[in-house]
C-alpha cells in the first residue's frame, strides 16, 4: 500500500461526518512525516490515498471533499459485480451478520436481509452517476440508471 511515492491507508477509513477531517488530516501527516524522514535527501513529492468504497453512495460523502479537500482527485477501482458480490458477502459472513442463501439475496435488498447484502447494490453505474460526469438527461440514460 506505499511506496516511496505514493502512501494509502491499509484499512477502509471513511470520512462519513465532518467530525472526521480532523483523523484524517492527523493521521496522514504523521505519516507524511515519517517518510519525509525516512527518504531524506531523496525527497520527492509523496502521493496519499485512502480507501472508502461506500464514498459513492453516501452523497454527504463526496460534500466533505470538495469541502475540506477540493483538489482531490477520485481514482475509481471496479471489480466484476459477481466478484464484488461473492467478496462482499464472504466479509459479511466473516464479521458474523446472518445471512440467508446467496439465491435469496438477488435483486434489490429487502427487510428479511440485512441492508447492505444484496445484488442490487452492484449496480455500480448508479453510483459513478453522482459524480456528474455524464449529463443522464435523456430517457434512455434515466431508464439504464434505475433498471426500468
Amino acid at each position: 500500500n506505499q511506496s516511496n511515492e505514493t502512501y494509502v491507508y491499509e484499512r477502509e477509513f471513511c470520512m462519513k461526518q465532518p467530525s472526521d477531517v480532523p483523523n484524517l488530516v492527523r493521521h496522514y501527516h504523521d505519516a507524511h512525516l515519517k517518510l519525509q524522514q525516512s527518504l531524506k535527501d531523496n525527497y520527492k513529492k509523496i502521493n496519499f490515498g485512502l480507501k472508502c468504497p461506500g464514498v459513492l453512495y453516501r452523497k454527504h460523502d463526496l460534500n466533505i471533499y470538495r469541502k475540506y479537500f477540493p483538489r482531490t482527485r477520485l481514482i475509481i477501482g471496479l471489480r466484476h459485480p459477481v466478484s464484488w458480490f461473492e467478496s462482499f458477502y464472504n466479509y459479511q459472513s466473516y464479521r458474523n451478520v446472518s445471512l440467508p442463501p446467496t439465491n435469496e439475496l438477488i435483486g434489490r435488498c429487502g427487510p428479511d436481509t440485512d441492508p447492505k447484502v444484496c445484488t442490487d447494490r452492484a449496480r455500480f453505474h448508479a453510483a459513478l452517476a453522482r459524480l456528474g460526469k455524464t449529463s443522464m438527461d435523456t430517457e434512455d440514460e434515466i431508464s439504464l440508471l434505475f433498471g426500468l
